[in-house]
């Protein structure tokens, strides 16, 4: 009986310690979990096999504490910390490494003398599984390899990546969803969205290294000059021309300043003083361009890195990769959420029928009848305010010889101030989007439809002063929901445009207007305004991505802006 209660006794201390030390365990993994490596394995392991990658999911926070227990120093104050972002992109790209646990002991390995951009005719494409067929509905993936000019490895990511998948027999066509694991390695997804062949198209829009310049020069006290005009003063005697600029975060002394902390945020429009005028005679006449165009023609900031903005080629070497779509076994179906604020960024955006209808798959949309689009804005109003792409819609919306859906006098539209370029009003004529949406009063009667966009005109400007302008609006939209909460608000992001030398591609590059897009959604999101996300829908077409898209392709986001401003007419079904 002794021994036996011996043996109990010891048994429990055992199951005792083993529960401690599993509690233990679990607790240190859930305030200090370990590392998840969600390597992205060569794809050359995977050509023979038939297992399909998934797509990866969404990152979850590393800590269950909040970031002030972790990080106290966020209490005091928030400014500086522009870091936050790299340690997020190098969590994010070391999560993606295949890290071996016995690592070499030796502090330092010899590389092979020579490391360089991106070369994309050196760069590797795989199919995943590698099979040139595929049912319709399912997905093609493809999977880069990136390595640089002299033939090594790239083991970091960043290269802005753009893919289409089209026929141009067909006249069909759709972008790829690009994941960049930050490790060298990008996931390129396209939806098998119609039956016959499929050619794939890869190509390299701006490289690291590039973007990281840009982001220097969009950072330089210097830059808010890029974006300034010229003010000529007369009275018929004597003339004066004066300088103007926008200034954020430079100090002046003995200016003449202009401030509107809730129009423009801390962003003050600051010019020279004129020598025989006042400061109010500059707000009563008009300003003309002045530094853009000196920048896009001279290059005077990338004059030293011009070899940046130069490349033989930004596709892979060789033929495109051809897949075909095979019938499905069974019908096609979609199943779309009705259109909203706030939908997720999907693994496809849709594809083009044809050249001259597209299928989003972000939500349910439609090709609309005029009765009906006149229908769906019957005891509503509709303002826009944004730069000339915005004004294609009030174009289309407006003309006799386009869609006309509404005469000029029933609708309201301004263009956006402080443009890149000269204005035919005077700086006392302008209104800023805020106060725009302020002058928004009536909504008793009538619901208000506000189109917004903040695109091409402040590529130039810093970060901060564009983001500033932002919350400026945003406050606004919050006064315009409390006094309206019917209302509904519609923000256009920006399209991929052309970049016709390096001096375009230096203030306006695709990936700086597709940065400025994810800026606005993180600004406005969950405020309940709908997001009309044209980039692969103008990316998958066959035209030539400019700045002023055809009109049978802004009919066709015309129809798209519809769908959220009336989504309980629109069509339960989709048809593909």
């Amino acid at each position: 009986m002794g021994a036996q209660m011996k043996y109990i006794v010891c048994t429990g201390a055992i199951l005792l310690f083993a529960s401690v030390v599993l509690i233990y365990m679990f607790y240190i993994e859930a305030v200090f979990p370990s590392p998840k490596w969600l390597y992205i394995p060569n794809a050359e392991q995977h050509r023979n096999k038939s297992v399909e990658i998934s797509p990866p999911q969404l990152r979850k926070d590393i800590m269950s504490h909040s970031e002030a227990d972790i990080f106290p120093y966020i209490n005091y104050s928030h400014f500086g910390m522009e870091w936050k972002g790299i340690i997020e992109e190098l969590e994010w790209s070391y999560t993606n490494l295949n890290r071996e646990l016995t690592m070499n002991k030796n502090v330092f390995v010899r590389g092979s003398g020579s490391y360089g951009l991106i070369s994309m005719n050196k760069s590797r494409l795989f199919l995943v599984p590698a099979k040139r067929s595929i049912q319709q509905g399912n997905y093609i993936h493809v999977v880069m390899e990136a390595y640089d000019t002299y033939g090594n490895r790239r083991l970091r990511g960043g290269d802005f990546i753009q893919a289409t998948m089209s026929n141009e027999k067909l006249k069909k066509g759709t972008a790829g969803r690009v994941f960049d694991y930050g490790n060298g390695t990008y996931s390129i997804y396209f939806y098998a969205a119609w039956q016959g062949m499929a050619t794939i198209n890869v190509q390299l829009a701006i490289d690291r290294e590039t973007i990281i310049f840009l982001k220097y020069l969009i950072t330089l006290e210097d830059r808010e000059r890029s974006m300034a005009w010229t003010v000529d003063l007369s009275d018929g005697t004597r003339n004066e021309s004066i300088y103007c600029g926008i200034y954020r975060e430079r100090t002046w002394e003995n200016k003449c300043d202009f401030v509107g902390v809730f129009s423009l945020g801390q962003i003050a429009l600051v010019c020279d003083k004129p020598r025989y005028f006042s400061c109010d005679d500059i707000l009563q006449n008009k300003p003309k361009s002045r530094y853009l165009i000196s920048m896009a023609k001279h290059k005077e900031d990338i004059k030293d890195v011009e070899y940046l903005f130069q490349r033989a080629s930004n596709q892979p070497k060789g033929k495109p990769i051809e897949v075909l779509i095979k019938a499905s076994k069974m019908p096609v179906t979609l199943k779309l959420p009705q259109c909203g604020p706030d939908l997720p960024v999907r693994l496809s955006s849709g594809y083009w029928i044809n050249n001259l209808t597209f299928v989003p798959f972000t939500c349910r949309s439609q090709q609309w009848q005029k009765k009906d689009m006149v229908k769906c804005l019957s005891g509503k109003h509709l303002y826009l305010y944004g730069d000339s792409t915005m004004g294609q819609f009030h174009t289309q919306i407006t003309d006799p010889t386009e869609m006309h859906i509404l005469d000029r006098t029933d609708m309201t539209n301004y263009f956006t101030i402080l443009r890149a370029g000269s204005d035919w009003r005077t700086f006392e004529q302008q209104k800023s989007a805020s106060v725009f949406i302020d002058d928004i009063i009536s909504c008793n009667s009538t619901i208000p439809i506000l189109g917004l966009n903040f695109c091409f005109h402040f590529a130039t400007w810093t970060t901060r002063s564009y983001l500033d302008r932002l919350f400026s609006v945003k406050f606004a939209l919050q006064r315009l929901f409390k006094r309206c909460p019917n209302s509904i608000v519609i923000i256009k992001l920006a399209h991929p445009r052309d970049n016709v030398n390096s001096g375009s591609a230096a203030h306006s590059s695709n990936f700086k207007t597709y940065d400025m897009n994810r800026m606005v959604r993180r600004i406005f999101g969950g405020m309940g305004i709908n997001f009309l996300d044209l980039w692969d829908f103008v990316l998958s077409h066959s035209e030539k991505n400019d700045l002023h898209m055809p009109r049978y392709i802004i009919r066709q986001e015309v129809h798209y802006m519809f769908s959220y401003i009336c989504p309980e007419m629109v069509k339960k079904k989709p048809s593909i």
